[in-house]
């Protein structure tokens, strides 16, 4: 079948069995790069505040205190001078910073150079890991990754990003070990019970994908950063979105929607540039009756992240409800093409989606 065949195909068999509400929701997976000097951006909001700029009824949330996900130091390299270690330790700061800044390219020439001065430099590798997950290069985070911790054995933050690598790459069983080492060394890292409960969501287990993810929750620290969303202006995301809009795609798969709407709608609030949670909020309204609702997220999702694949799928099955078949389409092939030749996470749950309608 050709591809105009086949995306036609996807309109009419959407038509006939009403998949049109079946919408593909999206988790992230955090490498957290939070620099010690960097200003607190993002704030929790305590149990008096409220959101707005919604109809609905308002939302408490409570605050909590989440724990950085690097804590270990850069492993000592005793065969090099204690200058050129200063140096490195400079480079491993100022990559940081970089990372922190969403500036992935430049951290990637300051992690390489600390690296070069101080080749048993685990942070340096570690930090190096995050960039790569950042760049969506996985197998080289791997790598990156897997040194460190040959390097310091004890950094449990190379554990869990490598962790996320390997939930981005379907390894899930590997990813488990990984998050599992990871809390074994800190058990109050935040960002590794917010991953392992994606891989608990990714293989089905939401009963313990939901304690992860109220634990992690439990241990937000305000201000805390969970790496870059990517797009046309990279940005700086922050982890309590993270995990809110995370518990509110599982309540979204267990249709428990008041309770997602809450999460979501409080994920935005905490980070109104983050795509992710208008997404999985548009998801709620179309399953609630709120079609027009739905479509303005699916909107919003796109306008702060055109390089996200999910709304323009999902924005497409709206327009087929509608009867807009040659705007259909064109978010269907535009999906596809955002994925095509891609492995990640995203655009795996995207291809079940178009298998599931052929």
């Amino acid at each position: 079948m050709s591809e105009p065949q086949f995306l036609n195909e996807v309109i009419m068999r959407s038509i006939r069995s009403g998949l049109f509400i079946v919408l593909v929701m999206t988790t992230s997976v955090l490498c957290a790069c939070n620099p010690s000097d960097l200003q607190a951006k993002f704030s929790v909001p305590t149990s008096s505040e409220s959101t707005e700029n919604t109809e609905a009824s308002p939302i408490a949330t409570t605050p909590s205190s989440p724990q950085p996900d690097v804590n270990s130091e850069a492993a000592f390299n005793e065969t090099q001078s204690p200058q050129q270690s200063d140096s490195a330790e400079k480079y491993v700061e100022q990559g940081n910073t970089l990372l922190a800044q969403c500036k992935t390219e430049e951290a990637l020439s300051s992690l390489n150079k600390a690296i070069e001065l101080d080749p048993k430099n685990a942070m340096a590798y570690g930090k190096l890991g995050v960039a790569y997950i950042n760049q969506g290069n996985y197998q080289e985070a791997l790598s990156s990754l897997s040194k460190a911790i040959e390097r310091d054995p004890k950094l449990a933050s190379a554990y869990g990003n490598r962790g996320s690598a390997y939930n981005e790459l379907g390894r899930y069983e590997e990813a488990f070990a990984d998050f599992n080492a990871a809390l074994e060394r800190d058990p109050k890292l935040a960002s590794a019970y917010n991953n392992r409960g994606l891989t608990f969501y990714h293989t089905g287990n939401y009963q313990k994908a939901m304690a992860d993810f109220n634990i992690a929750i439990e241990l937000i620290v305000e201000g805390e950063i969970a790496g870059c969303q990517q797009g046309d202006e990279p940005h700086p995301i922050s982890f309590a979105a993270i995990v809110y809009n995370n518990r509110g795609s599982l309540l979204n798969s267990l249709s428990r929607y008041q309770e997602a709407w809450e999460d979501l709608t409080t994920a935005i609030d905490l980070d109104l540039k983050l795509a992710l949670p208008y997404n999985n909020r548009g998801f709620t309204y179309l399953n609630t009756g709120s079609a027009q609702k739905a479509l303005e997220d699916f909107n919003t999702a796109i306008e702060l992240n055109s390089e996200y694949p999910i709304p323009y799928f999902n924005r497409g099955l709206v327009y087929v409800r509608n009867g807009y078949k040659q705007d259909a389409t064109k978010d269907f092939q535009r999906a596809a093409e955002m994925c095509e030749g891609k492995e990640t996470a995203d655009c795996r749950q995207l291809q079940d989606a178009f298998e599931g309608i052929r």
